[in-house]
């Protein structure tokens, strides 16, 4: 059906299209279906015009949700980290096996997010962040992760964050990382 969309649409285009096919590009684009084949095929025709998106359900979400994920975890050679919760054994609390992790490092990283740093320094010396573990993920890959948990800096009262960087190993470059805060 989107396979038919074409640039110079028109209304009459549209009322080839067999009733059912209209509901569902209706429907897609969460518009109210009421009405004759006639009265899809305007809406049809309008939502086209307005170039109005299909809308993403539950379970399309949720599929983007998990795609992301795992384009975040792809390291070199298409090789694919598992998502560190569900890595269940193997975590190590403490410090002591961390890479050499170097402000620098943390500065590339975060030089897309504009308040993250200051707020994340704040954190660390308010003692927000506890429950800090490594997992080093196996001896033939050459990034770990951190984990931990964060006391929310405003609503102290509130459910901690799980948070957790994956960092290369040898020289400490963060790859990627993720909280379960509203921001990510």
């Amino acid at each position: 059906m989107a396979d038919y969309l074409k640039d110079n649409m028109t209304e009459v285009d549209f009322l080839t299209w067999k009733v059912s096919s209209l509901k569902k590009f209706l429907r897609e684009r969460g518009i109210i279906l009421s009405g004759k084949k006639a009265d899809f095929a305007q809406k049809a025709y309008f939502a086209f015009k307005l170039n109005l998106e299909v809308q993403k359900n539950k379970e399309n979400e949720e599929n983007d949700v998990i795609h992301r994920k795992t384009e975040k975890l792809t390291i070199e050679c298409g090789i694919k980290l598992p998502f560190p919760s569900d890595l269940k054994g193997g975590w190590q609390k403490g410090s002591q096996n961390f890479p050499d992790v170097m402000e620098e490092n943390i500065q590339a990283y975060m030089q897309n997010f504009s308040n993250a740093k200051k707020q994340g320094q704040s954190l660390v010396t308010s003692n927000h962040i506890f429950e800090v573990m490594f997992h080093h993920i196996s001896t033939n890959v050459k990034y770990c992760f951190i984990r931990c948990r964060c006391v929310p800096e405003e609503k102290t009262d509130s459910d901690p964050y799980s948070l957790w960087v994956c960092v290369h190993k040898k020289n400490g470059a963060v790859l990627t990382a993720e909280c379960s805060c509203f921001a990510g």
